[in-house]
């Protein structure tokens, strides 16, 4: 009997004590450290709405389910004084290595660019270009995208464009995925259709081009971020969002959609795991009886 308790006493003390080997689930990663240059602004959130803030850490710690807050880069981009050749940052580490977000400047918007960009967003939200365009003025597609660009241009409609509302950023440990949320509008045919019909295009086109949006529903973008990281310096935009169920508290339309971007980052390599102290304790009994044990046998 004492021999069978022994046995059982042993098998406790080994299971509590070698626990580590079990492998844990893979967890997500966010940044850490983060720190912001230039001029932004810092939204928190109560689940339903987002306010001003100084919590940087704290306006980053959502997620694609539950956004939380956001960091505004050049959150002056729609004032008369706004410098739209200097960017605004946010920096921070995720999985070891550093990243940067930066908004866009001026240069950043090169005539291809915008074109490449404009069609994109509409192919997005189910705009064929090509079966639009015959309509739009007697254009051509070329110089449908020309016009487009250069109303953005034109209207300053660029820099509002280019001061993206960072939510989080978050790392799949296990494959490595870098995921971002974008806070925005998750409908911005109003603003689009606000810019048009403000613009200089002769009556007949903002007809045209009024009709077409009209005719779309909602229609969703985000703003632009540049992204520096692993020594690439990318652009990053979205044409598709989520409700997140909130909206800014200074106008009660902002922040009501959530984009999503991502990009491969580098895997993180688990630590290596070091026995807890309770783990060695469990060996040096094992050891021990074993040592015992023979001790006896011997005796016998």
């Amino acid at each position: 009997m004492t021999g069978l308790l022994q046995k059982l006493l042993l098998s406790a003390s080994m299971a509590a004590g070698m626990g580590f080997v079990a492998s844990a689930p893979a967890i997500a990663g966010s940044l850490t450290g983060p720190s912001t240059t230039g001029n932004v602004l810092i939204y928190c959130s109560d689940g339903t709405t987002t306010t001003v803030c100084s919590d940087l850490t704290g306006a980053l710690v959502g997620s694609a389910l539950a956004p939380g807050g956001n960091v505004e880069l050049a959150a002056d981009s729609e004032s008369g004084s706004f410098d739209f050749n200097s960017y605004s940052s946010l920096t921070g580490t995720i999985g070891g290595k550093a990243i940067e977000f930066r908004s866009l400047v001026k240069s950043d918007w090169s005539l291809e660019f915008t074109k490449s960009w404009l069609a994109s967003v509409a192919t997005g939200n189910g705009l064929n270009l090509a079966t639009v365009y015959p309509t739009a003025g007697g254009m051509t597609l070329g110089a449908l995208l020309n016009q487009a660009a250069n109303l953005l241009v034109v209207g300053n409609q660029l820099a509002a464009l280019s001061d993206p509302n960072l939510s989080f950023v978050n790392q799949d440990n296990t494959t490595g995925t870098i995921t971002v949320g974008l806070a925005g509008h998750d409908n911005i045919g109003t603003r689009l259709l606000s810019a048009i019909n403000s613009s200089a295009l002769p009556s007949s086109q903002r007809a045209v081009f009024s009709s077409i949006l009209s005719g779309l529903g909602p229609l969703q973008a985000s703003e632009l971020v540049k992204v520096i990281y692993d020594g690439q310096e990318r652009i990053f935009y979205s044409t598709s969002a989520t409700g997140s169920g909130q909206t800014a508290g200074d106008d009660g339309v902002s922040h009501s959609g959530t984009y999503l971007i991502s990009f491969e980052g580098e895997i993180v390599e688990p630590p290596t795991k070091v026995p807890e102290p309770s783990a060695l304790l469990g060996l040096a009994a094992v050891g021990g009886l074993v040592v015992a044990q023979k001790r006896r046998a011997a005796k016998g």
